[in-house]
Protein backbone atom coordinates (compact mmCIF):
# COMPACT_ATOMS: atom_id res chain seq x y z
CA UNK A 1 0.00 0.00 0.00
CA UNK A 2 1.09 3.68 -0.96
CA UNK A 3 1.62 6.21 1.55
CA UNK A 4 3.26 9.72 1.97
CA UNK A 5 3.41 11.98 4.42
CA UNK A 6 2.79 15.87 3.94
CA UNK A 7 3.43 18.67 6.27
CA UNK A 8 1.67 22.49 6.13
CA UNK A 9 3.82 25.25 7.45
CA UNK A 10 0.39 26.32 9.35
CA UNK A 11 -1.66 24.13 11.77
CA UNK A 12 -4.69 23.13 10.46
CA UNK A 13 -4.66 24.58 6.91
CA UNK A 14 -6.12 23.29 3.60
CA UNK A 15 -5.17 22.77 0.57
CA UNK A 16 -7.71 22.92 -2.36
CA UNK A 17 -6.74 21.43 -5.33
CA UNK A 18 -8.92 21.89 -9.01
CA UNK A 19 -8.40 19.30 -11.78
CA UNK A 20 -10.21 18.23 -14.67
CA UNK A 21 -12.21 15.18 -14.96
CA UNK A 22 -13.11 13.69 -18.33
CA UNK A 23 -15.43 10.82 -19.48
CA UNK A 24 -15.16 8.20 -22.00
CA UNK A 25 -16.49 8.80 -25.46
CA UNK A 26 -19.01 6.95 -27.07
CA UNK A 27 -19.95 4.17 -24.43
CA UNK A 28 -22.03 1.87 -26.61
CA UNK A 29 -20.46 -1.98 -26.71
CA UNK A 30 -19.34 -1.57 -30.00
CA UNK A 31 -17.52 1.49 -30.37
CA UNK A 32 -15.69 0.60 -26.49
CA UNK A 33 -14.32 -2.10 -27.95
CA UNK A 34 -12.94 -0.37 -30.80
CA UNK A 35 -11.89 3.12 -29.84
CA UNK A 36 -11.47 1.93 -25.75
CA UNK A 37 -9.51 4.74 -23.82
CA UNK A 38 -10.73 7.85 -25.86
CA UNK A 39 -11.79 10.66 -23.03
CA UNK A 40 -13.87 13.94 -23.44
CA UNK A 41 -13.59 16.48 -20.60
CA UNK A 42 -16.32 17.42 -18.86
CA UNK A 43 -15.55 19.49 -16.04
CA UNK A 44 -13.88 19.80 -13.25
CA UNK A 45 -14.00 18.80 -9.41
CA UNK A 46 -11.63 19.97 -6.50
CA UNK A 47 -10.26 17.88 -3.63
CA UNK A 48 -9.93 19.50 -0.29
CA UNK A 49 -7.17 18.08 2.11
CA UNK A 50 -6.92 19.17 5.71
CA UNK A 51 -3.92 19.67 7.47
CA UNK A 52 -4.76 18.47 11.38
CA UNK A 53 -2.55 15.02 11.75
CA UNK A 54 0.57 15.00 13.99
CA UNK A 55 1.81 16.70 17.04
CA UNK A 56 1.75 20.19 15.87
CA UNK A 57 -1.97 19.55 13.81
CA UNK A 58 -0.07 20.59 10.86
CA UNK A 59 -0.02 17.00 8.65
CA UNK A 60 -1.48 14.74 6.43
CA UNK A 61 -0.98 10.81 4.99
CA UNK A 62 -1.94 10.41 2.32
CA UNK A 63 -2.54 6.49 0.86
CA UNK A 64 -4.47 6.73 -2.25
CA UNK A 65 -1.58 6.67 -5.18
CA UNK A 66 -3.82 9.37 -7.15
CA UNK A 67 -4.10 11.69 -4.39
CA UNK A 68 -0.38 11.89 -3.40
CA UNK A 69 0.25 12.54 -7.15
CA UNK A 70 -1.97 15.50 -7.28
CA UNK A 71 -0.55 17.17 -3.67
CA UNK A 72 3.19 16.29 -5.00
CA UNK A 73 2.34 18.10 -8.29
CA UNK A 74 0.61 21.26 -6.50
CA UNK A 75 3.16 21.09 -3.69
CA UNK A 76 6.27 21.05 -6.27
CA UNK A 77 7.39 24.70 -6.26
CA UNK A 78 5.43 25.80 -2.71
CA UNK A 79 7.57 26.72 0.29
CA UNK A 80 4.54 26.09 2.61
CA UNK A 81 4.12 22.14 2.26
CA UNK A 82 6.60 19.48 2.26
CA UNK A 83 6.79 16.01 1.77
CA UNK A 84 8.24 14.35 4.73
CA UNK A 85 8.08 10.65 4.41
CA UNK A 86 6.63 8.02 2.11
CA UNK A 87 6.97 4.38 1.49
CA UNK A 88 8.49 2.62 -1.18
CA UNK A 89 5.60 1.97 -3.14
CA UNK A 90 4.57 6.05 -2.98
CA UNK A 91 8.22 6.55 -3.99
CA UNK A 92 7.91 4.94 -7.46
CA UNK A 93 4.76 6.88 -7.92
CA UNK A 94 7.88 9.55 -9.10
CA UNK A 95 8.77 13.03 -7.69
CA UNK A 96 8.86 11.59 -4.09
CA UNK A 97 10.94 12.06 -0.74
CA UNK A 98 14.44 11.77 -2.01
CA UNK A 99 15.69 8.85 -0.23
CA UNK A 100 16.49 5.84 -3.41
CA UNK A 101 14.50 2.63 -3.27
CA UNK A 102 17.01 -0.40 -1.70
CA UNK A 103 18.60 -1.97 -4.28
CA UNK A 104 15.15 -2.12 -6.75
CA UNK A 105 15.15 -1.71 -10.31
CA UNK A 106 12.45 1.00 -11.33
CA UNK A 107 10.93 -1.19 -14.02
CA UNK A 108 10.52 -4.36 -11.99
CA UNK A 109 8.50 -2.43 -9.65
CA UNK A 110 6.44 -0.47 -11.71
CA UNK A 111 5.87 -4.24 -13.30
CA UNK A 112 4.85 -5.52 -9.44
CA UNK A 113 2.60 -2.69 -9.26
CA UNK A 114 0.35 -2.92 -12.28
CA UNK A 115 0.62 -6.75 -11.07
CA UNK A 116 -0.39 -5.88 -7.66
CA UNK A 117 -3.31 -3.14 -8.33
CA UNK A 118 -4.42 -4.58 -12.00
CA UNK A 119 -3.11 -1.83 -14.09
CA UNK A 120 -2.63 -1.98 -18.31
CA UNK A 121 -4.33 -5.49 -18.63
CA UNK A 122 -3.99 -7.42 -21.90
CA UNK A 123 -6.80 -6.37 -24.47
CA UNK A 124 -8.66 -9.20 -25.86
CA UNK A 125 -8.59 -8.73 -29.83
CA UNK A 126 -10.45 -10.31 -32.58
CA UNK A 127 -8.99 -12.42 -35.22
CA UNK A 128 -9.92 -8.97 -37.81
CA UNK A 129 -8.13 -6.81 -34.93
CA UNK A 130 -5.01 -9.11 -34.82
CA UNK A 131 -4.94 -9.03 -38.50
CA UNK A 132 -4.89 -5.66 -38.81
CA UNK A 133 -2.31 -4.90 -36.27
CA UNK A 134 0.08 -7.17 -37.84
CA UNK A 135 -0.69 -5.43 -41.36
CA UNK A 136 0.52 -1.77 -39.24
CA UNK A 137 3.32 -3.05 -38.14
CA UNK A 138 5.26 -4.32 -41.56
Amino acid sequence: MCEATFRSSTPRSYLNITYPVYAEVNSSIELKANGKGKQELIGTTTAVYFFCEGAEHNQISLTDPEDIIRVRERIANDPDYTEISCNDEARMLGAGFSKPVGGRDHSKHIEELKRKYGGDEEHEYSDWDRDLIAKLRQ
